[in-house]
């Protein structure tokens, strides 16, 4: 044992002065595998977090969501749909259910609360009392919801995150006596969380109970827990066969759903992960891809430093050092580097972790979605099990790239390297074999990564170009929060108004909703009085349910909307008694109100109404998600929970000091909310998108650094030790374009065949990139041209850099090289 730990003392002392001996090749080698390392911890710590980590609430393998299948076709037209379930099915689930230990319903929710000093708008979340119960929260004060506080009729309650209790009411400790007004309700105050509970996110503040009564109806999520002992399977079979009992008739009326049970009972941690999975294995796979080419680069490397101690590794074999000796050694020198790559990597994961999380999120507001582009990133940290993986990494990385050359080396044989010069082994091409292969290999890797992310940064760029059918550029947007939460009746009216008068700003108005805010309403329309007929389970909608949104008259002005038929909305026609819609084109192209769709009339809430004009279509609910039929109405006043959009001459938000005066000035207590100009609201709506291409694009151009490096590596080092050969090649009379050609000839024969082996292995890595590409299909051929060009380029350029330098050689220096 002492004698192993001499000799592992004596290889580490001997390898940290090899290494002072090379300092630039070793920092090379110490900055490629950090790159490598860096990315793929910070990637895998991503994977740790939302795949492999438990949720955080005590048995959290036992929480199952119960959602309905759907078909292709419904519900947004990917196959692997779902859909919440029928809130009167959850007491049913309750009392039949042997494999359920709890079932509950929650709901995102904004509310409106008024603390110790001002009124505030925010996030909360209507949750079953069983929901606390299953997840097991310990309050920090006080106690969960009871089971009979969702009956209709019970006192109202409500219960307090650590922060908003830190926030608005300064950690107040009698703050259990205290009655809130949330919702110009009066609520008592049942608890306060602990810190570090969450649910269902980390940005709702607050809980109120979600009440079953005999009228709440709706498709809810439902979160449920498996009691001890049942397999999923099982709780599967029993689901299915009372949810299919409850509800014989499904949306899509069909039975099972692609060979699947109708009702899916799935692990909640699945659920939560599975809108990134495939996009997370893609980037697994491509952090994957770096490394090895990192490690690729170094073994290179090595392999080339390995060739010029060729002659020291010969006497030491002649002296009779043994071939495990020598390989020992070799890796010994690996490995030390990888270590100390591996602690730089640590770092730059770090800092690449951080720079995620800026970049991955959106703008926090409940009615624009997840502001994460991936779940759960803001508990992504490098912790022990990360640094257990990257330490695994780093001794697989240093075995990878240190194997090749510590074999070469054990392989030679001593006396024939000590007769032969150090070019015999090369052949003519003055490169090893194990190189070529090593080389290639790096550049299909390369080649397959760039166009993965060329398809993402293509996808991205056809996103972006989308027109959305408004004009988002110097638009602000706000909501106001009145202190009773309702506000004048006609305050909406009179603000507007007002803030039209400002300087630069060049039209305003307010709607019901924005582009990008997720709230759809339904509003019938028909030709004949009466409601229309609903569409059957699972058939198209029909332009008799067009979504509808109520603006002011100068809104659609305001964002840019063109009429591309007939006129506005008018006020006078309003004061007439004349009711009047616009109808977007997508609605026109129905057919539903004939070729000639303006003045038409047709009954909506049993009230005649005339379509006065046609706008373009707008994409309401995302870039990626074409314009259903719309139409839109005329508001008169109104202060509830409208959006505002001022549209003004520079800076949309240079604006803001004004507008909070004039609401202050129309209503003392009032203030805004949910500000953000509209670039910032589209932006954060392709914030995973972005997320995506942003990350695949730095892992590429790593990878295409690397790989040019490398290929310039290569040759520069066959061009020394062909030296020699090329000098006489001159003295003889040869052409310095002859020579070049010579040596690019056996570079172009190595980047042909990492230009195909790429595209091969490009083929095979963007097969599951459908459900991540916009308008584009994985075997774009636009894009895969683009890339090869691309690529081809920066390998010419690498190869004909180290070139160049061959062929300008002097012939005399070069004879006199050897």
């Amino acid at each position: 044992m002492s004698r192993w730990a001499a000799d592992f003392g004596l290889d580490i002392r001997h390898a940290g002065r090899m290494c002072r001996r090379n300092p630039g090749s070793s920092l090379a080698a110490v900055l490629t595998l950090s790159l490598g390392i860096g990315c793929t911890t910070a990637i895998f710590s991503i994977v740790n977090v939302l795949l492999l980590r438990s949720l955080p609430y005590e048995g959290a393998d036992r929480l199952v969501r119960i959602a309905e299948r759907l078909p292709r076709g419904v519900g947004g037209g990917q196959a692997g749909a779902t859909s919440a379930i029928e809130a009167a099915d959850v007491p049913e689930l309750r009392a039949r259910s042997s494999t359920l230990s709890h079932a509950g319903i929650h709901a995102r929710s904004t509310h409106t609360l008024v603390g110790q000093a001002e009124t505030v708008r925010i996030a909360g979340a209507r949750v079953s009392p069983a929901i606390f119960d299953m997840l097991h929260a310990q309050p920090l004060l006080g106690r969960r919801f009871r089971a009979d506080e969702e009956t209709l009729g019970a006192e109202p309650s409500v219960i307090l995150s650590f922060g908003a209790w830190h926030q608005y009411f300064h950690a107040d400790p009698e703050i259990l006596t205290r009655r809130l007004v949330v919702d110009g309700e009066s609520f008592s105050v049942a608890g306060v969380m602990r810190e570090d509970f969450y649910f269902p996110d980390r940005q709702t503040e607050v809980w109120t109970p979600f009440v079953l009564g005999p009228v709440v109806g709706g498709r809810w999520p439902v979160l449920a827990r498996l009691r001890d002992g049942v397999s999923l399977q099982t709780a599967q079979d029993e689901i299915n066969s009372l949810l299919s009992g409850l509800r014989p008739q499904s949306s899509s009326g069909q039975g099972s759903i692609d060979g699947l049970h109708r009702f899916a009972v799935v692990h909640a941690q699945d659920a939560l992960s599975a809108p990134v999975r495939p996009a997370l294995t893609v980037l697994m796979i491509a952090v994957g891809l770096v490394l090895l080419i990192a490690c690729t680069n170094v073994a290179n490397l090595l392999l080339a430093r390995a060739v010029g101690r060729a002659r020291e590794i010969s006497v030491r074999r002649a002296l009779g050092a043994g071939r495990f000796r020598l390989v020992r050694q070799a890796l010994t020198e690996s490995v030390l580097l990888a270590v100390v790559g591996g602690i730089a990597g640590i770092v730059l994961a770090m800092g690449m972790i951080e720079i995620l999380q800026i970049i991955g999120v959106g703008l926090t507001r409940r009615d624009l979605g997840p502001a994460l582009s991936i779940p759960r990133l803001e508990e992504v940290r490098v912790d022990v099990f990360v640094l257990a993986f990257t330490l695994i990494v780093s001794a697989f990385a240093g075995v990878a790239f240190g194997l090749i050359p510590a074999i070469a080396q054990s392989q030679s044989n001593a006396m024939d390297l000590l007769r032969s010069d150090s070019t015999s082994r090369f052949g003519m091409s003055g490169r090893s074999p194990i190189q070529g292969v090593l080389i290639v290999g790096q550049m299909a890797m390369a080649m397959a990564l760039l166009v993965a992310a060329g398809l993402q940064i293509h996808s991205f760029a056809k996103l972006s170009s989308i027109d959305p059918g408004y004009d988002p550029s110097d638009l602000l947007t706000f909501q106001v929060l009145f202190p009773d939460d309702m506000g004048p009746p006609t305050f909406a009216e009179e603000f507007v108004t007002e803030v039209q008068r400002l300087p630069r700003v060049r039209a305003a108005g307010y709607s019901s909703s924005l582009p990008m805010v997720q709230n759809a309403f339904i509003s019938p329309i028909s030709r004949t009085p009466g409601p229309p007929r609903p569409p059957a389970p699972g058939s198209s909608p029909t332009p008799e349910f067009p979504e509808s949104r109520i603006v002011s008259r100068d809104f659609l002005d305001a964002l840019g909307v063109r009429i591309i038929a007939g006129r506005g909305l008018s006020s006078e026609g309003q004061s007439s008694g004349q009711r009047e819609i616009l109808i977007n084109r997508a609605f026109a192209r129905t057919g539903y109100l004939g070729s000639d769709p303006v003045g038409q009339q047709v009954y909506s809430s049993e009230r005649l109404v005339e379509v006065v004009g046609v706008i373009e279509d707008v994409r309401q609910f995302g870039l990626d998600q074409p314009a259903d039929p719309q139409v839109f109405g005329l508001a008169v006043g109104g202060g509830g929970q409208l959006y505002y959009a001022v549209k003004s001459s520079g800076s949309p938000t240079s604006q803001l000091a004004d507008i909070r005066q004039i609401v202050r000035r129309l209503v003392p207590g009032a203030g805004l909310y949910n500000v953000a100009t509209m670039d910032q609201i589209v932006a954060s709506s392709i914030g995973r998108r972005r997320f995506y291409a942003v990350l695949m694009a730095t892992f590429a151009a790593i990878a295409a650094t690397l790989a040019a490096v490398g290929l310039y590596g290569v040759v520069a080092y066959a061009v020394s030790r062909r030296t020699r050969e090329i000098g006489i090649r001159v003295a003889l009379g040869a052409h310095p374009r002859r020579v070049l050609g010579l040596i690019m000839r056996d570079a172009a024969v190595l980047i042909c065949t990492g230009l195909l082996l790429g595209v091969a292995g490009a083929i095979a890595l963007t097969r599951s990139f459908d459900a991540m590409l916009f308008d584009l299909t994985p075997l774009d051929p636009a894009t895969y041209a683009v890339v090869a060009i691309f690529f081809t380029l920066v390998s010419v350029t690498a190869a004909f850099a180290a070139a160049r330098h061959a062929a300008s050689a002097d012939p005399v220096v070069a004879l006199r090289s050897e």
